[in-house]
């Protein structure tokens, strides 16, 4: 391949004085070019640094079409670092490439074979996922295994999810475990992060919260949002560690920074009530807003009661039902019950029995016992439904299981058989 001869015409025309190249740009317009020649030889190293360059931008503009180029004549030549890149972009998609799983698969699999951990760990990848390929866990098993043994701690780690939720295997918490702790002292947090629930008992080890919470530090000073969450609950609970209210609050907020909806969430209930060490409305309203705002059901019902009760806010009874209805569609059964009551009681909304029970039906189907018997009423009444004392009495009977003693009393009262 010859190279490419720029002429200088645009620069002598307009008369501009070139800026002198800093050692820097010198540096790296003499690697490129040593590299194209060594490339233009054959050099499969050469070739993947060309490509490498093309695609980062290194000493030359970003053009993924060039590094696809330069990377597939460095994987020809058996580089299982160009193969892998390539599987990389056509995984992924680029500027100017679409996302082709197939040709993904292709260069991964090239890379597995001949021996390369990163293309192992990827073809594994593939196959968890299902992308490009049928979904085939044994198969994801035997690529991360292959992975996991040379080193590679997302292997690892993705090794011992597998082992610990039994796909593509029998359930084995031991080697669940086991690959976990080879990632983790590894250092990549999300294994530490899994340590740690390991050691809460949560998978049915035995629970020492002492390695718990050393793991969970770990992974939270690492910047694991799911672990500064954790670390912050077990600052609260005293497990593994001192209680310290302040200290689980400096952690749910490192949580909540970072992005965790949940850590969001109870950052701002901490300022609204005072648990914070004050009570600061601003901050529980932003914290409380910034999860509403990205779906979160369990923060839209609270910024419908803030509202709806006038909380150290203004109260405003339309807002209160925007953020209601908002949470009652994200699934959270205290909202659907509350909208359900709102439909039939005419509060804040037209008075309409049907829509109630449809609403108390949703939150009732999610164990909420209250929904549960006021369905079973309605139906007993024939109000917004159809009459149906059979349906009435399974609702009565699945709500007094929780504890209603309204319905249970209504159970009392039917004839014995």
């Amino acid at each position: 391949m010859k190279p490419t001869v720029f002429g200088l015409l645009a620069a002598l025309a307009f008369s501009v004085a070139a800026p002198l190249a800093s050692a820097e740009t010198t540096s790296a317009v003499g690697a490129f070019n040593q590299d194209q020649a060594l490339a233009e030889k054959g050099d499969a190293e050469a070739e993947f640094r060309l490509g490498s360059r093309y695609e980062k931008g290194e000493g030359v503009p970003i053009d993924v079409m060039k590094a696809i180029g330069w990377y597939r004549l460095a994987a020809e030549n058996g580089s299982t670092k160009a193969q892998v890149n390539l599987g990389g972009i056509y995984m992924e998609g680029a500027a100017g490439v679409r996302r082709n799983y197939a040709e993904a698969k292709r260069w991964y699999l090239t890379a597995a074979e001949h021996g390369s951990a990163f293309g192992q760990f990827n073809l594994g990848l593939l196959y968890e996922q299902g992308w490009g390929v049928s979904k085939d866990e044994a198969q994801a098993l035997k690529y991360y295994l292959l992975a996991a043994k040379q080193g590679d701690d997302q292997a690892q780690y993705n090794l011992a999810v597998l082992y610990r939720d039994g796909r593509g295997t029998k359930r084995d918490n031991a080697e669940s475990v086991r690959w976990s702790l080879k990632a983790a002292e590894q250092g990549y947090a999300p294994a530490m992060y899994n340590l740690g629930i390991v050691h809460l008992g949560l998978t049915g080890a035995p629970r020492n919260e002492v390695e718990a919470y050393r793991w969970t530090l770990k992974a939270a000073q690492l910047g694991h949002y799911g672990a500064q969450f954790n670390l912050g609950m077990m600052y609260d609970r005293g497990a593994g560690t001192a209680a310290d209210p302040m200290e689980a609050l400096r952690w749910y907020l490192r949580s909540a920074e970072a992005g965790n909806l949940e850590a969001q969430v109870v950052v701002g209930l901490r300022y609204m009530d005072g648990r914070a060490g004050h009570v600061d409305i601003e901050k529980g309203m932003h914290w409380l807003r910034a999860a509403a705002n990205k779906g979160d059901a369990v923060a839209q019902f609270n910024l419908s009661q803030i509202y709806g009760r006038g909380l150290g806010v203004q109260r405003d009874e339309v807002e209160a039902m925007r953020w209601l209805r908002s949470a009652a569609e994200g699934a959270n059964a205290s909202a659907q019950y509350n909208l359900g009551f709102a439909y039939y009681s005419g509060r804040g909304v037209g008075k309409d029995d049907a829509k109630a029970v449809s609403w108390f039906r949703r939150a009732a189907e999610q164990g909420h016992a209250r929904s549960q018997y006021n369905l079973a009423l309605l139906y007993e009444r024939g109000e917004g439904v159809a009459k149906d004392d059979v349906a009435a009495t399974e609702w009565y009977r699945k709500a007094a299981a929780q504890g209603i003693p309204e319905a249970q009393q209504y159970l009392d009262a039917l004839p014995k058989k």
